[in-house]
């Protein structure tokens, strides 16, 4: 296979043309070179272990703090509670109050459309 018919790849780019065999024939210096070149380019395994390893605490943190969640919910089904009722009210007061006002006179306007009384 000629030089012209395969593509030029980045070890082309390090080590020049591969020989009729189709390997690569270079020197120590010249690997030594390209692997010095290689790690620069690469990214960093220390400073990636601590991002991925600060990302995995969070997880972990949130995890416990949506088992800490389900808990008060239960707590609160426990003492007679609704739990889908309390969540329908933290979803609400996350919510401006305005655009609260507005989805609830839509709602108003759609119940009273399909014949039902509003709330």
């Amino acid at each position: 296979m000629s030089d012209l018919s395969r593509p030029r790849t980045k070890l082309d780019d390090v080590f020049g043309p591969r020989g009729e065999d189709g390997a690569y024939h270079v020197d120590g210096d010249k690997l030594a070179a390209a692997a010095r070149a290689t790690r620069t380019n690469s990214p960093d395994g220390g400073h990636l272990r601590a991002f991925v390893e600060r990302i995995e605490r969070m997880e972990e943190e949130k995890r416990a703090l949506l088992d800490d969640i389900k808990e008060i919910y239960s707590e609160a089904k426990g003492a007679g509670f609704d739990p889908k009722v309390i969540r329908k009210l933290v979803s609400l007061r996350r919510q401006d109050e305005g655009k609260r006002r507005e989805e609830a006179e839509i709602l108003d306007l759609y119940l009273t459309a399909l014949g039902m009384e509003p709330l």
